[in-house]
């Protein structure tokens, strides 16, 4: 949970796109 939230708030550009996509779906999904 938290490691999405910080995915989400860190620059698209330092996270691959994979990790992003999949913290945009947990956040999507409410955890």
């Amino acid at each position: 949970m938290m490691a999405g939230k910080k995915a989400v708030h860190a620059p698209k550009q330092t996270l691959p796109a994979g990790a992003a996509h999949f913290s945009r779906a947990e956040v999507s999904h409410g955890k």
